[in-house]
């Protein structure tokens, strides 16, 4: 057994697929954030094609959704960017098109965990879900790659899961956050893959299908 092995971290029989906070607030250019460019919108058709194919290989696909409202957020959270009129322009509040998933969301059979801070295990039963599936191990992917991916991956290498990222398969506000987040979690903290190379272990010689150039579905 290697658990540094990218085969054995992502084989189905014990690995989940999660995905965070892909939601329109954080990967919609025209959504509240408004930080977004095409480098978000590549990433999610690389992430669709990802969850196609742990759908495929029958490996649970977990979406984490963000919620923000005066009934979960502490004063404590409200101020943590420094002022209480910060919070006015929060995201991801209940009821709004910004809070709902962003080209990617969850179908039957895939399960669905609403966290209120940036660690999708805190106050919620993400962890007991993974381990009443049975699994070890956590495939990382969403948005942002240095604040809601990385925490929630920290968290999940503390509580003994094998965390692996995907680095096509996320993305932040910049380039270079997201870079140097995948180098700190390559250093300390969990695997990082490309989707490619997952994909290319659960089905082999099946790299080359017959889908959309990401152009096409970009201008679509």
């Amino acid at each position: 057994m290697n658990f540094g092995d990218l085969t054995y971290r992502i084989d189905p029989s014990r690995a989940a697929l999660v995905v965070v906070d892909v939601q329109n607030d954080f990967c919609r250019a025209s959504g509240s954030s408004s930080e977004q460019d095409a480098a978000m919108e590549m990433m999610s058709i690389q992430l669709e094609r990802l969850i196609s194919e742990a759908r495929s290989v029958e490996i649970p696909v977990i979406f984490i959704q963000t919620l923000h409202d005066l009934d979960s957020d502490s004063l404590a959270w409200r101020w943590r960017h420094g002022s209480l009129e910060s919070y006015e322009q929060e995201l991801c509040k209940p009821g709004t098109e910004g809070a709902e998933f962003f080209r990617v969301g969850p179908k039957d059979g895939d399960f669905v965990v609403v966290k209120h801070r940036y660690d999708a295990f805190i106050g919620t039963e993400l962890d007991s879900i993974l381990k009443s599936l049975g699994r070890q191990a956590a495939i990382m992917t969403g948005v942002m790659t240095d604040v809601c991916v990385e925490t929630t991956l920290r968290h999940a290498m503390c509580l003994d899961y094998l965390a692996t990222v995907v680095s096509d398969c996320c993305g932040s506000v910049s380039l270079e956050r997201h870079e140097a987040a995948l180098q700190r979690i390559a250093k300390s903290f969990g695997v990082v893959a490309n989707s490619s190379e997952i994909t290319e272990i659960w089905n082999p010689g099946r790299r080359e299908r017959a889908e959309l150039p990401l152009a096409a579905e970009l201008a679509r």
